[in-house]
């Protein structure tokens, strides 16, 4: 009995840190929605989050950047994982609430900011502060 709860234990505990190496690479942004509304332009299209490790890099298709944290990841929640990005520091830090969802070579990550709660579902609606982003894996070149 002992044996199987430390399996388990092990296994529920190195969940985070697969999913952050599942999800390291480079995504380019396919579809970004806020408010029920696509706000793709074409200058959006060249959006990448590149993920290395807990450090997420967002580059803009204007050339601008920063850089945000993976403050939490809990790949087994229920009813969908949990994604909490973190940018700066200290008292003037800034943490968003999220959920994802990772299908092969695709990234959903939906987002809230306050002073909504965490999405429970990967859509936006009239009004809302939400952020829903879909990103497709940038294949290595040869």
């Amino acid at each position: 009995m002992f044996a199987i709860l430390a399996a388990v234990l092990v296994t529920v505990g190195n969940a985070p840190a697969e999913d952050l190496s599942a999800i390291e690479g480079t995504w380019v942004a396919a579809s970004w929605e806020s408010g029920g509304e696509a706000k793709m332009r074409d200058q959006d299209l060249k959006i990448r989050y590149e993920i290395k490790g807990d450090e997420v890099t967002h580059r803009s298709g204007g050339g601008g950047s920063f850089t945000m944290k993976v403050s939490r990841i809990e790949p087994t929640a229920k009813p969908h994982a949990i994604i909490d990005f973190t940018r700066g520091e200290g008292e003037t830090s800034q943490t968003i609430s999220g959920i994802y969802k990772l299908e092969g070579d695709t990234l959903t990550i939906c987002t809230a900011r306050l002073p909504e709660r965490r999405p429970a579902d990967f859509a936006t609606r009239a009004g809302d502060r939400r952020l829903l982003r879909v990103f497709k894996r940038e294949k290595a070149r040869p």
